[in-house]
Parts: structure tokens; C-alpha cells; sequence
């Protein structure tokens, strides 16, 4: 989600919004259309900082991890295949990196960071 470029969409509405810059690790302002888009957009620069913060432009390569083995029929260690190319979501994906560099992927909902007070509602 953080990693997206803004999209203001196709539809010719304004909606003011926040998106994540992952160049510069800041929440900016756009205008939203209405419609389309992606899910880098946020209803506030608080919500877009709490979701984002510390996402870079790039990720960190997956390297491949050389174990030292005793035989020399032994093949060095890989990372097991991500399942990053195979999830599905609704509101996007959050990637994560083990200390082995090795990566996966959870399902992320931007939604889940923000709470309403008792007896209101979200917009």
C-alpha cells in the first residue's frame, strides 16, 4: 500500500486526501477523484503517518543465505518461495523480512489502525 504511487482516479470528484511518499517518508495532500484509484490514500495526514511511517522506497534485497556444510554434495541454503505473488487482498499486502532476509506476505487493512470513539462512527 505505502510503496504505491498516488492515483487520484478517473472520476472528476474532490475529495481531499493524504498519500504516502515513500521517496521522502512523508504523508503529502491530492485530491481524490471519487472513483479508481489505489489504496495509498488516506482520510488524514495522522492516519496515513500511522499506517506508513518508516516504509522506504526500495526493500531489502533477498539474499541468499550460504550455510557452511560438511559434505560436498550439499547445496547451500535458499529462502523458501514467498508467497507474495500468489496473495489476494482486498486492501493490499504488507511484506516482511525474517533476519535471513527470507520475505512473506499478510494481508494489510489501513482500516485496522484506526478505532471510533464508543457511539460514533467512521466517514
Amino acid at each position: 500500500v505505502c510503496r504505491l504511487p498516488v492515483e487520484p482516479g478517473p472520476c472528476n470528484e474532490a475529495h481531499p486526501r493524504w498519500f504516502y511518499d515513500a521517496q521522502t517518508q512523508n504523508c503529502l495532500p491530492f485530491v481524490f477523484g471519487g472513483c479508481g484509484g489505489n489504496t495509498n490514500r488516506f482520510k488524514s495526514s495522522e492516519l496515513c503517518l500511522r499506517f506508513c511511517t518508516g516504509v522506504t522506497a526500495t526493500r531489502p534485497d533477498r539474499p541468499i543465505i550460504n550455510v557452511p556444510v560438511t559434505t560436498s554434495t550439499a547445496q547451500p541454503t535458499q529462502c523458501p518461495p514467498s508467497n507474495c505473488g500468489e496473495i489476494r487482498c482486498p486492501y493490499g499486502i504488507e511484506e516482511s523480512f525474517d533476519t535471513s532476509g527470507c520475505s512473506s506476505c499478510r494481508c494489510s487493512n489501513p482500516c485496522e489502525v484506526h478505532s471510533c470513539p464508543d457511539g460514533s462512527r467512521g466517514l
